[in-house]
């Protein structure tokens, strides 16, 4: 497996927490257990919420729009 290049590096930096491996996140949540438990809390209650009208069809717009529902908390 090759190394990253310089402009991955860059990008890959934008997105996480600098040195962890933590996606950067609305809750500013910087330890992975505690992000973990969140997405769990805030999913498990988006799911309860049923999903919304514009995914009934399988499509990637639906596929984005449930990915928005389910973690727009976070």
């Amino acid at each position: 497996m090759s190394a990253r290049s310089d402009a991955e590096r860059a990008e890959y930096e934008k997105v996480v927490y600098p040195g962890t491996q933590v996606l950067v996140n609305a809750l500013d949540l910087r330890d992975a257990a505690a992000l973990d438990a969140a997405e769990r809390l805030f999913t498990d209650m988006r799911i309860a919420e049923g999903l919304p009208p514009t995914c009934e069809e399988p499509t990637y717009a639906a596929f984005k729009a449930i990915h928005h529902h389910l973690f727009q908390d976070l």
